[in-house]
């Protein structure tokens, strides 16, 4: 069998026959990687804990005619500040969960893996945890060509105020007043909240402390559901762990 050796980080992991684990990893050399690691759920496996979401190792990879193995992993950095807070947790998870879901596997993105890293790290010792998933959610949704448009009508090209901003993810980011066609979810979100989300756009770096970054956080959410088309879970249960005043977002009719 044809090996390789990446540098990766786990993004997901699930069971695969009786003692074997399936992982998502994404690997500075060759993107999104699907692999098996046999014998990975039994109990003195070599294997088990390098499979944990949120580890980073060295891996050599073995391809088979109908997938690729894992031989062997040495682990180079396991986040364990992410571990031991649960906010923190959370917060990294539904970045992986949301890394998983918008890349494929096959596609070169050693720019995905970098940004991934740099979020993971910053969450370990942001003031506030949600400013970096803040700026890494737009940045991966620019990556990936869905760039939210919030300086002009993604509608009409028109100039948007600062204001209460509305704000359509089938169109493509903000829009007027009565620009939105019929079906399409569109909700207000403050003037904080969009300068906010332009601030972060142009920064090269994720921020420590982003004020209101719940709501931040809530208002990028529903792009993702537009650009994926189905729920992300960590995603969900992160915001029900949140104040409720910084869980909610005004939906509108236009």
């Amino acid at each position: 069998m044809t090996t390789s050796t990446v540098d990766a980080v786990v993004l997901r992991r699930w069971d695969s026959s009786e003692a074997d684990r399936r992982v998502s990893l994404l690997t500075k050399e060759r993107g999104k990687v699907i692999a098996i690691a046999r014998g990975a759920r039994k109990a003195r496996s070599k294997l088990a804990a390098i499979t944990e979401p949120l580890m980073r190792s060295t891996v050599e990879l073995a391809k088979g005619k109908q997938a690729e193995y894992i031989v062997q992993a040495q682990p180079t950095r396991s986040f364990p500040a992410l571990r031991s807070d649960f906010t923190r947790l959370s917060v990294s998870l539904a970045w992986l969960e949301v890394v998983d879901a918008a890349l494929h596997p096959g596609e070169s993105h050693d720019e995905a893996f970098r940004l991934c890293v740099a979020v993971l790290e910053a969450i370990e010792s942001a003031r506030e945890p949600l400013a970096p998933l803040c700026w890494g959610d737009l940045q991966l949704l620019s990556l990936v060509g869905m760039t939210p448009e919030l300086a002009v009508s993604a509608v009409s090209g028109r100039e948007i105020r600062l204001g209460r901003t509305i704000l359509c993810p089938r169109a493509g980011g903000t829009i007027a007043a009565g620009e939105a066609e019929e079906g399409w979810p569109a909700f207000v979100v403050s003037r904080e909240t969009l300068i906010a989300m332009r601030k972060i756009l142009e920064i090269d770096e994720p921020p420590a402390f982003l004020k209101g970054a719940g709501q931040v956080a809530k208002a990028i959410f529903p792009f993702w559901i537009e650009f994926l088309s189905h729920d992300l879970p960590a995603r969900r249960r992160l915001f029900d762990s949140m104040p409720r005043n910084e869980n909610r977002l005004q939906s509108v009719l236009s």
